[in-house]
């Protein structure tokens, strides 16, 4: 049923079978980690659907960089370094988006 379906389409099945995987994992995250995992090449989802060890070490090191990405949107910028003039003390300097 999946081969003989048009690429959208096998997308969408393999979400539906992913999604209720990684919701058991990461409730309040598994459509947004769901979605960026249905950017990885069909076969390879096929793989992890069949060894759950590979979908949850696929799921953590995504949920990893979820939490990364959200961290570095909530600031524009963030420079830890000297400012001239301080004596050798360290600025932070953080802007909020």
């Amino acid at each position: 049923m999946l081969a003989a379906a048009p690429p959208q389409e096998q997308k969408q099945m393999l979400g539906e079978r992913l999604f209720p995987l990684i919701q058991r994992m990461y409730p309040d995250l598994a459509g947004k980690i769901t979605g960026m995992l249905l950017e990885i090449d069909n076969s390879e989802l096929l793989h992890m659907l069949e060894h759950h060890e590979s979908l949850k070490a696929k799921v953590i090191v995504q949920s990893s960089m979820k939490l990364w990405f959200d961290i570095c949107k909530c600031w524009q910028w963030c420079i830890i370094g000297v400012r001239a003039g301080q004596r050798g003390g360290l600025a932070v300097l953080l802007k909020e988006e």
